[in-house]
C-alpha cells in the first residue's frame, strides 16, 4: 500500500513555494521586487521596511516610498543627468571611467521618514539635511519635501557626520527649488564624482575641491550652459565685504563651520576657486585631482594638504592676483 499520494504531494510543495516567493516582495501595481532580490537587498536595509518602489536604468537603482511612477521619474532623471554630468566634465578636458555598479538612491516623501533613515542609518543628526551622498555607502539618499519644523534655524550648526572626511556626507544648499533640481544635481555630481575617477572614495579631500566640484553641475539639469549665478553672486559680496577667507587658510579647509552664513560663504567661495581653475587652469587642476585620487585613503594633515596644493597648482602669492581678477570678472 502506498503511505503517500504523489499528486497531492507534488501540490503541497508547489503551494509552499509560491507562498515562499511571494513572502516579501516590494510591490506596486503588476511588478514585483522580491526584497531580497540581487537589485533590492543592496540598496534597503532589512529594517527600513517593504513600503518602497524600486526602478532601474543602465546606471541607477532608486527606491521610493511614494511607488513606482515617482521611483521611474527619478531613475529617468539621473540617468540622463548623468550623461550631461559626462559631457561637461569630458568637455574640459576630464576622461571618466564608467561606474562599475549601479548607484542606489533612496527618495523619502516625509521629513519625518528621511530624519529617522539618518539617525539609524548614519548616527547623527539630521536637522540640516534634505539630502546626502555617503562616500561610505556610496548612497544618495533624498527627502522630497521639508516640512517647516526641518528647516534649520540660521545659527544651527551643520551635521558632523562618522568619519570625518568631508565628501562623506556633505550638507546642502538650494532647497527653495520645488522640482528639486539643485539637490539632485548637486548630490548626484558628488555621487559620479567618486564614481567616474574625478575622486576616490577614503580620501581625505578639501572641502573646496568636493564642494566646488559638486556644485559646477548644481544649475545644468535645468540649464546646460547657465552658469551658477547665486554662487556668483554671493562670492562678489564676499569681496564686497571683505569676508573672503584667504587662500593659504582656505586651500586645507575640511570641515564647514558651524555658522550657517559662513557655512554659505565658504560654498560660494568653494564654488568660485573650482572655477577659477576649471576655466582657466584646467591643466593643473586635473593633475591635482589626479594626484590626490593616488593618496592612500585616511586622515592627512593641514601641512600635507597645503604641501599637495602648493607642489600642484602652485605659490598663493601668484594665485591671489588671478584670483582676485577672477572674482571682478564675475
Amino acid at each position: 500500500m502506498r503511505l503517500f499520494n504523489r499528486p497531492l504531494i507534488a501540490t503541497i510543495a508547489l503551494l509552499c513555494i509560491l507562498s515562499c516567493c511571494n513572502a516579501g516582495t516590494i510591490q506596486d501595481g503588476g511588478r514585483h521586487f522580491p526584497s531580497q532580490s540581487p537589485d533590492a537587498s543592496p540598496l534597503l536595509p532589512n529594517w527600513l521596511g517593504s513600503g518602497f518602489s524600486v526602478s532601474s536604468t543602465d546606471h541607477f537603482l532608486v527606491a521610493h516610498d511614494a511607488g513606482m511612477p515617482q521611483s521611474q521619474q527619478l531613475a529617468d532623471r539621473l540617468e540622463a543627468a548623468f550623461t550631461q554630468f559626462q559631457s561637461f566634465f569630458q568637455q574640459s578636458g576630464f576622461e571618466l571611467q564608467s561606474p562599475t555598479d549601479r548607484l542606489g538612491w533612496i527618495s523619502f516623501s516625509d521629513s519625518d521618514q528621511f530624519a529617522r533613515y539618518v539617525r539609524r542609518a548614519e548616527k547623527t543628526n539630521a536637522s540640516r539635511l534634505s539630502g546626502y551622498y555617503s562616500a561610505r555607502t556610496n548612497r544618495v539618499v533624498i527627502v522630497e519635501s521639508v516640512s517647516p519644523d526641518h528647516v534649520a534655524s540660521e545659527q544651527t550648526p551643520p551635521a558632523q557626520m562618522p568619519g570625518e572626511v568631508l565628501g562623506d556626507i556633505a550638507p546642502l544648499t538650494g532647497d527653495n527649488d520645488p522640482n528639486q533640481f539643485v539637490k539632485i544635481a548637486h548630490e548626484l555630481a558628488h555621487q559620479l564624482a567618486f564614481n567616474t575617477g574625478l575622486q576616490k572614495r577614503g580620501v581625505m579631500y578639501p572641502l573646496w575641491v568636493s564642494e566646488g566640484l559638486a556644485m559646477q553641475y548644481e544649475t545644468k539639469l535645468t540649464s546646460p550652459h547657465r552658469g551658477n549665478t547665486d554662487r556668483s553672486e554671493r562670492l562678489v559680496q564676499m569681496q564686497t565685504h571683505n569676508r573672503l577667507i584667504p587662500l593659504e587658510r582656505f586651500a586645507s579647509i575640511t570641515r564647514l563651520p558651524a555658522n550657517r552664513d559662513r557655512c554659505e560663504d565658504l560654498y560660494a567661495q568653494a564654488w568660485g576657486f573650482f572655477d577659477f581653475l576649471l576655466t582657466r587652469h584646467p591643466d593643473v587642476l586635473k593633475s591635482y585631482l589626479e594626484s590626490l585620487y593616488n593618496e592612500d585613503p585616511g586622515f592627512r594633515s593641514v601641512l600635507a594638504i597645503n604641501t599637495e596644493f602648493s607642489e600642484h597648482i602652485g605659490s598663493i602669492d601668484n594665485l591671489n592676483r588671478q584670483w582676485m581678477h577672477y572674482i571682478c570678472a564675475q
